[in-house]
C-alpha cells in the first residue's frame, strides 16, 4: 500500500512538473522562431533543447516536433550538434516530419532538404552509410525536375528558392561521392542564377537595401582581371567591351573610396552601387573551356609522391607538407583559372576575395582531385566526402587592420582540410613566410552554437595575436609552413590555423592565392574522444 501511495506521489509530481513545462514550452517555442543559429541560444530555446533527453521516447519527441516547423527543428538540431549530442539530434533529425517523403507536406523545399542533408550528416558520424545515402537519394529523387529545367534552360533567375534547392541537390552530390555531377549543378546555377556573396550570405543583384561589406581591392581586382583577359584575347567585345567595363568599375571606385577612406573597406547598402557594377559583381563574365573539361584518363595528383608515407603522417596527428603536389598540367591549369575565371565573388573586409564552388568556381579538375586524394589515401578520408571548395586571393598593394591581407585564427567546419597555393613562388618576397600556421590544438571546447561560432570566426577586430593568446595558443605548439607554389598542407581541419603575415609583389598575376578542399564533418574531429 505505502510503495502505491509513493508511485502515485512520484507520478503526481511529474505531472505538475510536465503542466508547467508545457506552459513554458509555448513562449519558448516563439523564441526559437526567431532565433537564428551562429546566436547565443536564449534559455527558452534552451530549455527546449533539453527536452530532447537521451531517455526520452520517439513519441514524445514526435510530439514536440509536431508543434514546431522544420525550420525549428532543424535549429533544435544544431544546437544539440554544438553540444555533441550527436545520438540525440540523429533521432529528431529522423523524427521531424518534414523528412518524410510526403507528397503532402507544407515544408518549403530548400528546407526540407536542408534536413535531409543534415541528416546525412548525422547518420555518417554513427556510421550509418546505407542510411546516409538513402537521405541522400531522397534529396536527389525530390529535386530531380528542377535540375531538369536548370539543364533545359527553364529555371527562374530571380527565385531564391529555386537556387537554395538546387544547392543542397549538389551537395548530396558531393555526399555520393559523385563530384564532377555536383559542379556540373554548381556551374549551371552560377549561369542562371546571378549571384554573389556578403559576410556569408549569398545575394541576388537586385536586393539593394541589403547592407553589404565592399572593399576597394574588389573593385580594383576586378578592372584588372578584365584587362589581363583583354590582352590575353579572350574577352568578349574586345577594346569596345573593356571601355565600357572599366567605365562602369570607375564610377564604383568613385563610390567605394570615400566610403572606404585608408582602411580600403566600406559597409554599405548593395543599391550605393551603380547598377552596371552590380551586375559585373555577380555574372559569370568569362568562365575558362577548363572549368568544364573532362580530366577522365588524366592525373591531378602527383603520381610520383610516396602517398602512403603521407598517409601514416596524416594519421599520426601530424600537419603534412605536399611539395610537387599536382601533375604540371593540373598545376598550371588552375593556376590558369585562377587568372582568368571571373569567380572572385566576395569581399572580405580583411583584405582578399573569396571565390566558390557553390557560385560557379567549380573546376572538374578540382572535382578529380578529391576523388584522387580519397583513393590515394583512404584512411585519411575515410567515408568522408568533399564538402566544400573554394579559393581566396589576396590584396598585396596596401595593408589592413591585422597587417598583410590575411585570414584571422580559426577552424574549419570539416574533418580533413587541404590547403595548396598557386601562385608563382618568385612572387613572395620573403621564402620563410607567406604561408600558413598551424597549432596543435583543436577547436572541441565549443559547449553551445554561439561560442562553437566563434571558435570557427574568421572575422571580427581581435588581432591574431589576441586571439591566440585568449584561445590558449602557444607558439612552442604551432607549425608555420612557409609559402611555395605547388605546395598542399594537410591536416585535421579542427585545427587552429591563420594565414602567415605575406608580401608578394604588386600586380594582377602576383596576389597570393591559395585554394581549400574541406571534407567530412568537423563533428567527426570535434566530438570524438581520442
Amino acid at each position: 500500500m505505502q510503495s502505491s501511495s509513493r508511485t502515485i506521489s512520484t507520478l503526481r509530481v511529474k505531472i505538475r512538473a510536465a503542466i508547467v513545462a508545457l506552459a513554458e514550452l509555448s513562449s519558448s517555442l516563439g523564441e526559437l522562431d526567431k532565433f537564428e543559429v551562429g546566436q547565443r541560444a536564449p534559455e527558452g530555446v534552451v530549455k527546449v533543447v533539453e527536452m530532447i533527453a537521451p531517455s526520452a521516447p520517439a513519441p514524445v519527441i514526435s510530439n514536440l516536433l509536431a508543434s514546431v516547423a522544420c525550420a525549428s527543428g532543424l535549429k533544435m538540431a544544431k544546437l544539440l550538434v554544438a553540444r555533441c549530442r550527436n545520438d540525440d539530434a540523429d533521432r529528431m533529425l529522423t523524427l521531424l516530419p518534414c523528412v518524410a517523403d510526403s507528397a503532402s507536406d507544407p515544408t518549403p523545399l530548400p528546407t526540407k532538404l536542408a534536413a535531409l542533408m543534415d541528416l546525412v550528416a548525422t547518420k555518417r558520424f554513427h556510421g550509418k552509410e546505407d542510411e546516409a545515402r538513402a537521405a541522400a537519394g531522397s534529396v536527389l529523387r525530390l529535386s530531380e525536375e528542377l535540375a531538369n529545367a536548370l539543364d533545359a534552360g527553364e529555371l527562374n533567375a530571380t527565385d531564391s528558392k529555386e537556387a537554395g534547392a538546387l544547392t543542397m541537390r549538389a551537395r548530396a552530390l558531393l555526399a555520393a561521392h559523385a563530384y564532377e555531377d555536383a559542379f556540373h549543378v554548381y556551374r549551371r546555377l552560377s549561369h542562371s542564377v546571378p549571384r554573389r556573396l556578403s559576410s556569408g550570405r549569398v545575394m541576388l543583384p537586385t536586393e539593394v537595401s541589403t547592407p553589404i561589406v565592399m572593399t576597394a581591392f574588389q573593385l580594383e581586382h576586378d578592372v584588372e582581371q578584365v584587362r589581363h583577359l583583354h590582352a590575353s584575347g579572350k574577352l568578349r567585345g574586345g577594346e569596345a567591351a573593356l571601355r565600357q567595363i572599366e567605365q562602369a568599375y570607375q564610377e564604383g571606385l568613385d563610390v567605394i573610396r570615400p566610403l572606404a577612406g585608408e582602411s580600403g573597406v566600406a559597409s554599405m547598402p548593395y543599391g550605393k552601387l551603380p547598377p552596371a557594377v552590380r551586375g559585373l559583381l555577380s555574372s559569370p563574365l568569362h568562365m575558362p573551356d577548363e572549368m568544364s573539361a573532362s580530366y577522365t584518363g588524366r592525373a591531378v595528383l602527383n603520381p610520383e609522391r610516396d602517398w602512403a608515407a603521407m598517409e601514416a603522417s596524416y594519421l599520426r596527428g601530424e600537419v603534412v607538407v605536399l611539395d610537387r603536389f599536382l601533375t604540371d598540367e593540373a598545376f598550371a591549369e588552375l593556376q590558369r583559372l585562377g587568372l582568368e575565371a571571373t569567380v572572385w565573388h566576395e569581399s572580405k573586409q580583411h583584405g582578399y576575395l573569396g571565390a566558390f564552388d557553390a557560385l560557379g568556381f567549380a573546376p572538374n579538375a578540382i572535382a578529380r582531385l578529391a576523388a584522387e586524394l580519397e583513393a590515394a589515401m583512404p584512411r585519411a578520408f575515410g567515408n568522408n566526402s568533399l564538402q566544400q571548395f573554394w579559393g581566396y586571393k589576396y590584396d598585396n598593394t596596401r595593408s589592413y587592420s591585422f597587417g598583410s591581407a590575411a585570414i584571422n585564427v580559426h577552424a574549419d567546419e570539416a574533418s580533413v582540410n587541404v590547403n595548396f597555393w598557386v601562385t608563382p613562388e618568385d612572387a613572395n618576397l620573403d621564402s620563410e613566410s607567406g604561408g600558413m600556421v598551424v597549432w596543435s590544438k583543436l577547436g572541441n571546447e565549443a559547449d553551445d552554437a554561439s561560442t562553437r561560432r566563434a571558435y570557427m570566426n574568421v572575422g571580427g577586430d581581435v588581432s591574431p595575436e589576441e586571439k591566440a593568446r585568449i584561445l590558449g595558443l602557444k607558439d612552442s605548439d604551432a607549425t608555420t609552413v612557409p609559402y611555395r607554389q605547388n605546395r598542399a598542407v594537410l591536416f585535421r581541419s579542427s585545427l587552429y590555423h591563420k594565414t602567415d603575415k605575406h608580401s608578394f609583389k604588386p600586380g594582377y598575376k602576383h596576389c597570393r592565392i591559395n585554394f581549400t578542399l574541406l571534407f567530412g564533418w568537423q563533428e567527426d574531429v570535434r566530438c570524438r574522444s581520442e
